[in-house]
């Protein structure tokens, strides 16, 4: 599991304390825009002031219950099924989805999407599969953009069992985790045990095996990158794009090596 600590560094204002959120009744969950496939009494949903101007479904546990957060002025729509008993889905504030697909299949999970998130296409983003005894998170910072169809998997389909004594050798380690401001190409994929850095730009159908370091321009299957710490990327060449990359610049600059 990630850091508590390093979450909060990346994701602005990140908390799961109920007491810093509005507590929805299940009765109220229609008339906020969620819709929950199961018993919708086995989700604890948080808002800050309401869903306005998006569709949130959801698939409740089957046993136990699971914690919703959503921020502000989420756009666009969200499927999310929460299969282990408690799990924490958290979005941030300001976040745009075109049907985005979360699935959450181990208990005690995390899925933490920071403030200013967009995701321009259809995408599926999958935490905790048969390979995960060790509960891994998937924590994506403040203002990554992602492409059409990316894919983030932090563990393995299937098990990969030692012959000798039967243990599990394909158990992710700590999951994934984009620090802000990190630009997924259409169609790449982050797996495992991996950290994209801070400004990293990866490039259409590239496949992430490995950490990249901030600043980090990578392409291919698996991926190799370069460090380009000379250059940043911003959403638009407007003032208001070039203003949104540059809050992040002092705060994660390239790393040393």
């Amino acid at each position: 599991m990630l850091d508590q600590a390093l979450i909060s560094a990346v994701i602005s204002g990140f908390t799961t304390d109920p007491d810093q959120w509005r507590a929805v009744p299940a009765a109220d969950f229609a008339a906020n825009g969620i819709t929950v496939d199961g018993d919708p009494r086995r989700v604890a949903l948080y808002l800050r002031d309401g869903i306005r101007k998006a569709r949130v479904s959801l698939i409740a546990p089957q046993e136990g219950t699971a914690q919703v957060f959503i921020g502000n002025n989420l756009r666009g729509s969200l499927h999310a099924a929460l299969r282990g008993d408690g799990s924490t889905l958290y979005v941030g504030d300001n976040c745009s989805f075109n049907d985005l697909t979360l699935r959450s299949r181990q208990p005690n999970d995390l899925i933490a999407i920071g403030n200013d998130v967009a995701v321009t296409g259809p995408g599926a983003w999958t935490s905790g599969l048969a390979a995960a005894p060790g509960r891994p998170t998937l924590v994506v910072g403040d203002c990554c953009l992602l492409a059409a169809d990316v894919t983030l998997r932090n563990s393995d389909g299937h098990p990969v069992l030692d012959h000798s004594n039967g243990d599990v050798m394909n158990t992710p380690a700590r999951g994934i985790l984009l620090e802000p401001h990190a630009w997924l190409g259409e169609r790449s994929a982050v797996l495992k045990d991996v950290t994209v850095g801070a400004f990293a730009r990866v490039a259409f159908g590239s496949v992430v095996t490995r950490d990249l370091p901030r600043y980090a321009v990578a392409q291919g299957v698996p991926a190799t990158f370069r460090v380009d710490g000379n250059r940043y990327w911003a959403w638009d060449a407007t003032a208001a794009g070039r203003a949104r990359a540059a809050a992040f610049l002092e705060r994660f600059p390239p790393e040393d090596g």
